[in-house]
């Protein structure tokens, strides 16, 4: 028998994936309106999810570079291709520019709603699924 859809299976099972969660959103955000919540405030608590679950991935993915850094270094220090002192003078330089990546962060930390639920939530999600 041949599908009725036109697409092949994976892109079928996104496609039907797909649908379902908008249906799924549909019916939060009327769950939510029977809760008095506008669509103002709905629109504004998935927003703040969305941004705490995207956070909390690029925190996750930054975690997993920084070990995979410390990785390479470690065994280039095993291999006799880096000295505890170039990592020293290393670590001295870039001491200077993480200074004023620092000043940057907490700029970008005052942006961040970190006292909303919504955000907390999408935070952790992200961070442990991202």
């Amino acid at each position: 028998m041949r599908c009725p859809w036109p697409y092949p299976g994976p892109l079928r099972n996104s496609l039907i994936a797909g649908v379902n969660l908008f249906i799924q959103l549909i019916r939060l955000i009327l769950a939510m309106e029977v809760f008095g919540l506008t669509l103002t405030q709905i629109i504004s608590i998935i927003g703040l999810f969305v941004l705490g679950l995207l956070v909390g991935i690029l925190i996750r993915r930054l975690i997993g570079v920084a070990l995979i850094l410390l990785a390479i270094v470690i065994l280039a220090m095993a291999l006799g291709y880096l000295s505890p002192s170039t990592i020293a003078a290393i670590l001295h330089y870039s001491g200077y520019a993480m200074a004023s990546a620092y000043s940057k962060a907490q700029q970008f930390m005052g942006a961040i709603p970190y006292s909303s639920l919504a955000f907390i939530i999408g935070l952790v999600i992200g961070l442990i699924k991202g």
